[in-house]
Order: C-alpha cells, then structure tokens, then sequence
C-alpha cells in the first residue's frame, strides 16, 4: 500500500511547480512560441498547486482505501528521529556552514524566480547562475567535477528534442490542423498568434 501511495503522491504533487517535472518547462515554452508569452513560477504556482494539493490527497485516501483494512488505518504511523538518524546525515542540531549556504541559495533563487515580472530575468538564467554559484571555489558546496556526473544529460536531450518537435509542429501550422481537426467539432477554433482576441485578453505589450 505504502508503494503505492508515495509514488502516486510525488507524481501529482510535482504539478504545483514549474520545476516539478522537465514537460512543465517544455509546455511553458510551447504555449510562449504558440501565443507570446508562457508561464512564470509564480503563475504556475498559483494555477498548479491547488490541483496538486486536491489530487494528492484524494489519490493518497483513494489508494488507501482500495490496498488497505480498517484495521490498518486504524494504527497510527510514528517516525522517530532516532530511527531517522540511524542513517547517515544529521538531523538536528545546527546546519552546517555547507547546509546554510545551500539553503540561502536555495531560498534567493526561488524568491528570483517568483519576482520573474519584476526583474526579467528568465528563469534559465536564474538556475545556471546559482549552479554556478554552488560550484564557485569560494562559496560553493560542491566541487564542479563531481556535480557534472549528477546531471540528468539523457532528461536534458529529451526536453531540447522535445522542444524543437514542439516548435516545428507551430511553425508547420501541423498543431494548428490537429487542433482544429479535434476540436472543430465543438465549434471551437484555435486562435492564430497576436490575434486580436489573444491581444484583448492580454497587456499590450505581450502583444
């Protein structure tokens, strides 16, 4: 029961942030060639989280309900620190000077991408510099060469080929059709780009 909670859990709950998954930053990238604008971390954020905070739960109860008895979930679940701290890494206490500097890194760059409207900065630009930061001689918290091989290269392949598919089915007007064709039967019609019906919705400048 508890496997299959806790990955059904992290799976809906990585749609209240922009960062949850790499297709979030591919859609919003697709939706900003399509319409002229994408969504920032705030914008997802508030769009996302409510829906990830409803569908966790409902999955989570749903899920125990089906894999579980009566009886056990009647049995309350304690997890002590001390059975936590049998495994390596400290607890409490203190941080660390390396765990303060990763958590007032960690707390500027989300604050940077949640202010995306204020300074335009894109969010790309935000994470690679507090990469680099985080492997800087001075105030890093760990080294360059060992951070490399943690890097998901074959996730960043995938997003980029996606990406190019995405734009080319735009610039083809291939998603265009497909929509059309889809939707056409509900007497619904995909807007072309800049219309006037996006740019009445929309500030004049996204326009």
């Amino acid at each position: 029961m508890l496997a299959l909670t806790f990955p059904t859990v992290i799976l809906l709950s990585a749609v209240g942030s922009l960062i949850g998954a790499g297709a979030h930053l591919v859609t919003s990238m697709i939706v900003e060639s399509a319409v002229g604008t994408g969504f920032d971390f705030s914008r997802w954020l508030l769009l996302g989280l409510p829906l990830a905070l409803v569908s966790s739960h409902l999955a989570a109860e749903l899920v125990l309900l089906l894999f579980s008895r009566r009886e056990d979930r009647r049995v309350p679940l304690r997890v002590r620190v001390a059975d936590l701290e049998e495994r390596p890494g400290q607890l409490t206490g203190a941080l660390s000077v390396a765990e303060g500097r990763a958590a007032l890194l960690l707390a500027v760059t989300v604050v940077l991408w949640c202010t995306e409207d204020l300074h335009g900065v894109h969010p790309a630009i935000i994470a690679l510099g507090a990469a680099l930061v985080a492997t800087s001689p001075r105030y890093g918290v760990v080294r360059l060469k060992d951070a490399l091989p943690q890097v998901p290269w074959s996730l960043l392949l995938f997003m980029a080929a996606t990406l190019a598919l995405g734009n080319a089915l735009l610039d083809s007007g291939a998603a265009r059709y497909l929509a059309d064709g889809l939707f056409g039967v509900l007497g619904v019609r995909t807007p072309a780009r800049s219309s006037s019906w996006w740019c009445s919705s929309r500030p004049p400048r996204t326009c």
